[in-house]
């Protein structure tokens, strides 16, 4: 994982507003959003971690899902 890149304060501070800008999950659409997923992972592309289009506000719930698909590839 690349928690280096996940514990800057540029990650930080984008995934705070990330999840302002969609305080409901992206998923299902019902529940608060709490973490910012990253649809390719930064230990892949470290150079899209604060690409948008790579981004996901999710519950808890959905980030597990998200995180079981890119485990089983």
């Amino acid at each position: 994982m690349a928690t280096g890149l996940l514990n800057t304060r540029h990650w930080k501070q984008a995934s705070r507003q990330y999840r302002r800008l969609h305080p409901t999950c992206e998923g299902c659409k019902r529940a608060p959003s709490v973490v910012v997923h990253h649809f390719v992972p930064p230990t892949i592309e470290p150079h899209r971690l604060l690409d948008r289009s790579n981004l996901a506000a999710l519950c808890r719930a959905c980030h597990a899902r998200e995180r079981g698909r890119i485990l089983l590839i």
